[in-house]
């Protein structure tokens, strides 16, 4: 046994040890002192906060293989052999955050799509009413994030001193970009770092970059739609073939990710904002049987009654704006100043969503995503946290 006496190690330890729940892994599997592995580390006599309003003290932490195996009062701990103890004197224990959407960390030149460039088809030709794999502008659900992800980008010093110690990693992109994956923010390489995969289907109201259909909110609608049924159709068919035999379905991992969400293998994480959009996001996932998860929600707290109703959670972003200054409103206001008390509202009704959504019931995590510097994510939550007090 050995024991870190250098501050470096409290210091590195005070980072690393910003524990995840139970039983997800800690960046630093194993440490490394001569010839011998350490595989399990204890840290005693210290602090933990397992959670909001539940402090232990005098308590110990045993990390094994990577991994938490015990947090709790140093009375119920059993000790373990060949293991590195560390004294946790003066030392704080806490939960890390997971921070429930990011895009960071994507390789931006992967090619996602298998088709191509898209042509103009001839649709008389098609009598299944398929939409030919190289037409589908903006559908890549198939794509897993995981085969492009750059570990090295995601593991980012700044996110992990805010506490963030591991990440929902999705892919960005437009209509249906792809499945996302939980990844730990643990400096390891790739393979290790991957808690789970898929974790959801990402679709959004964002119309392709690229010329033609569609160019439309609507158009986008009906793009999406097409492809949902497209995938019940595929499943018809190869269930037909598979009983009666006759022309062979064509192998289409597109439709294949499109069916997966029908059959709830994964919920589908739609980034919508305004009020019809997480309408339009509701609507279509009642109609294929799909389960929702609103990310973005900007306005959800104006629907927050339709959400509590059909148990719908919400993913917030914590990236609006600085408040803006505070002017006394008096009659006859100028232009000027209308302006700013109309933002001064705008801002109000931005930050409170969370708190109008939980007294709704709404279940609710909150994104990094879209904060211009991850050290602005915890200011922006105890920002956000004391206008609501407010």
């Amino acid at each position: 046994m050995r024991l870190f006496r250098s501050s470096s190690a409290y210091s590195r330890l005070s980072m690393i040890l910003v524990l995840s729940v139970l039983g997800v892994q800690y960046s630093g599997a194993e440490e490394h002192q001569g010839h011998f592995t350490a595989r399990s580390m204890v840290l005693y006599d210290t602090t933990i906060v397992r959670q909001p309003g539940e402090v232990i003290h005098d308590a110990t932490l045993l990390i094994k293989d990577g991994v938490i195996q015990f947090a709790g009062p140093s009375g119920e701990f059993e000790a373990v052999q060949e293991a590195y103890r560390i004294n946790g004197k003066g030392l704080t224990v806490y939960a890390g955050f997971i921070d429930s959407y990011s895009i960071t960390g994507i390789d931006g030149q992967l090619i996602r799509a298998r088709s191509g460039e898209s042509r103009e088809i001839d649709y008389s030709s098609s009598s299944f009413g398929l939409t030919p794999a190289d037409n589908r502008r903006g559908m890549t659900p198939e794509f897993q994030v995981i085969d492009g992800i750059q570990t090295r980008q995601l593991l980012q010093r700044s996110r992990r001193e805010q506490g963030i110690t591991s990440a929902l990693v999705a892919p960005g992109g437009r209509i249906a970009s792809g499945q996302s994956a939980l990844m730990s923010l643990n400096g390891l390489p790739r393979r290790e770092s991957v808690i789970q995969s898929p974790i959801a289907l990402h679709l959004s109201f964002q119309r392709p970059n690229s010329r033609g259909y569609p160019t439309t909110v609507m158009g986008l609608v009906a793009h999406l739609r097409q492809g949902m049924s497209d995938a019940e159709y595929q499943t018809r068919w190869v269930q037909f073939f598979n009983e009666y035999g006759g022309r062979r379905p064509p192998v289409d991992p597109s439709l294949d990710a499109l069916r997966q969400a029908q059959l709830r293998v994964y919920p589908v994480y739609w980034a919508a904002d305004t009020q019809d959009e997480i309408h339009t996001a509701l609507n279509l996932s009642r109609e294929f049987g799909l389960t929702p998860v609103i990310v973005g929600g900007r306005d959800a707290w104006k629907v927050s009654d339709r959400l509590s109703q059909e148990g719908v959670a919400v993913v917030l972003r914590l990236n609006f704006e600085e408040l803006p200054e505070w002017s006394k409103e008096v009659p006859g206001l100028p232009a000027s100043q209308r302006v700013l008390h109309e933002r001064q509202r705008l801002w109000n009704e931005t930050v409170s969503c969370s708190r109008r959504l939980k007294a709704a019931g709404v279940k609710l995590a909150f994104s990094s995503d879209g904060t211009a510097d991850p050290k602005n994510f915890r200011e922006q939550l105890i920002s956000g946290h004391k206008c609501n007090l407010r």
